[in-house]
């Protein structure tokens, strides 16, 4: 695992030195202080990769160990997917806005580096995708394959590095970082295969990812308004598309109706 994380390491620093060089010590400030407004994305992938490793671990030997796998990969796309709209659509105008004493969160030298937080935050959905699908190497104990498919990533990451930034400056570093954590999630998706069968939900995933890419497109030509009608579209979008199967739909008809039973007020007791 050591090999690994040294691959990991690389696809998460290499960008910054590569910028500082190629393109100069005031690009790599600007471009380390916009990528810090990833940290949404981070946070929901860091804590749900603590999560989820000892959970999926400690059902390593259930018989329907795969299917879980493969479905909890589709929550999870739901989530980050409707939080990666969230932050594209809403971050530039929290950080740029004079809501604190007058004066916006972020100095207007940085709004420039603002373009690439999308691409940032993609990334890091990338990066859940792969530690969801790390799961079929984890509970065969293949840790060549890890660093296997880390080291693809850092290879990944460092030639787009060096190829993108001197034609697209920082833009070109957030993509190579978003195109390592995509490769990487696919190699180990490759290599799961040899010894383990997870039957993906492709069509389920397919569709959220049309439905944000195309809520994506729409929203950057327009204002904060419109945009918050898309957010609202999103699950709307799902729920009416007939995304959710029969059984997720009685759950979640159980669950509100559970929650509903809790909330409502006891009957008076009479004398």
């Amino acid at each position: 695992m050591v090999v690994a994380g040294v691959g990991s390491m690389i696809v998460q620093v290499a960008d910054r030195p590569l910028i500082s060089r190629i393109s100069g010590l005031a690009a790599a400030g600007l471009y380390g202080n916009c990528y810090k407004l990833g940290i949404f994305m981070m946070l929901l992938v860091g804590m749900f990769d603590q999560a989820w490793k000892p959970f999926v671990l400690e059902r390593a030997e259930r018989p329907d160990v795969d299917a879980l796998i493969a479905r909890v990969l589709t929550y999870f796309t739901v989530a980050a997917a409707g939080t990666f709209l969230a932050v594209a659509f809403f971050v530039t105008a929290a950080v740029t806005a004079p809501l604190f004493l007058g004066k916006p969160l972020f100095h207007p030298a940085y709004w420039d580096g603002l373009v690439i937080v999308p691409v940032v935050t993609l990334g890091y959905l990338f990066n859940g995708l792969y530690f969801v699908m790390l799961a079929p190497l984890m509970i065969d104990k293949r840790t060549g394959a890890v660093g296997a498919a880390t080291w693809v990533g850092a290879a990944v990451n460092l030639g787009v590095n060096l190829v993108a930034i001197p034609r697209h400056g920082m833009m070109g570093a957030a993509w190579a970082t978003c195109a390592a954590y995509a490769v990487m999630a696919a190699t180990v998706w490759l290599l799961a295969r040899a010894t383990r069968a997870v039957p993906y939900e492709w069509g389920r995933l397919g569709a959220v990812g049309v439905w944000t890419a195309a809520l994506w497109l729409v929203g950057a030509r327009t204002g904060l308004a419109v945009r918050a009608l898309l957010i609202c579209a999103y699950p709307a979008g799902l729920w009416f598309s007939g995304f959710l199967k029969a059984e997720e739909l009685a759950e979640l008809r159980s669950m509100l109706s559970a929650r509903s039973s809790r909330a409502a007020p006891e009957p008076p007791v009479g004398d």
